[in-house]
């Protein structure tokens, strides 16, 4: 739950770097986006209890029966109306809504497109992207600059998707999930998680190029991305379930690092006055 929030709060962050904003208004989008994430998260846990009973890679709370299904209902209602408040009066409303709406077509029978071939991963891309759109609108971004920042988000947040399912295939095909790595297995799902990845950064190359991003940002980012394409070539030759766990934590940890220097990179170079 943690990841998916920290995940919402920095591409909504990435998004609003077209304009490095003060104190405050970051400050807003913040608490729109973890909340949500945590809500998001939250419901994905609630309504996959029986695929997390069977995975090797984690056992969350709900799936063991730690925590009753109507408390984690509760929870995640009560994070998602938080979120939709401050969104509300950042005049943001619609932005949030629509991140929300996508990601409940993901999780929440009977719709649950994630349980469907290649919907689950659409749901992925267009959720990222609204996200990055999301921190562009509170910069006050045209919608021409803050396509760039969306379409990279979201392709990272998709080839993350790809990556997941790669790793817990057996328990997506035990629960009857029809993912790219179930139905062609899962170097095609690291394949094509390497293709979003390469997209990625060539969408942040030219939003630098276009002085949309600044360079501060999109370089850490791009060494992020070549440390991805190094790991891949270890894990795709036998992607043993080993392997893919081994690849899953040194690109998490690159791209939390290098996400983070993403982040200060600007505001050392910068220089600018966050607090007005």
């Amino acid at each position: 739950m943690s990841a998916l929030a920290l995940w919402a709060a920095f591409a909504a962050w990435l998004g609003a770097s077209l304009q490095m904003m003060p104190a405050r208004p970051l400050l807003r989008l913040l608490l729109i986006c973890v909340p949500l994430g945590a809500a998001i998260a939250c419901l994905n846990d609630l309504y996959d209890a029986r695929v997390d009973y069977r995975s090797r890679l984690r056992a969350c709370p709900i799936a063991l029966g730690q925590v009753r299904p109507g408390a984690a209902a509760l929870v995640a209602a009560l994070l998602a109306a938080a979120g939709l408040v401050v969104a509300l009066v950042s005049g943001l409303l619609i932005y949030a809504a629509l991140i929300l709406a996508v990601w409940a077509l993901y999780s929440i029978p009977p719709v649950r497109l994630k349980q469907r071939l290649f919907l689950g991963t659409l749901c992925n891309l267009l959720g990222g992207g609204l996200l990055g759109l999301l921190g562009a609108a509170a910069a006050r971004a045209t919608l021409e600059v803050a396509v760039w920042p969306g379409a990279f988000c979201g392709l990272l947040l998709a080839a993350g998707h790809l990556n997941h399912g790669a790793a817990d295939i057996e328990s997506h095909r035990s629960a009857g999930c029809d993912t790219v790595a179930v139905r062609f297995g899962p170097r095609a799902a690291l394949c094509a998680s390497l293709v979003l990845i390469m997209l990625s950064t060539v969408v942040l190359r030219n939003a630098a190029v276009r002085g949309i991003v600044p360079w501060a940002t999109c370089a850490p980012l791009a060494v992020a991305s070549l440390g991805y394409l190094i790991a891949w070539v270890y894990v795709s030759g036998e992607p043993t379930f080993a392997r893919i766990l081994t690849f899953r934590a040194i690109y998490r940890w690159m791209y939390i690092i290098l996400g983070a220097m993403s982040i200060i990179l600007p505001l050392v170079v910068q220089r600018h006055a966050w607090f007005r």
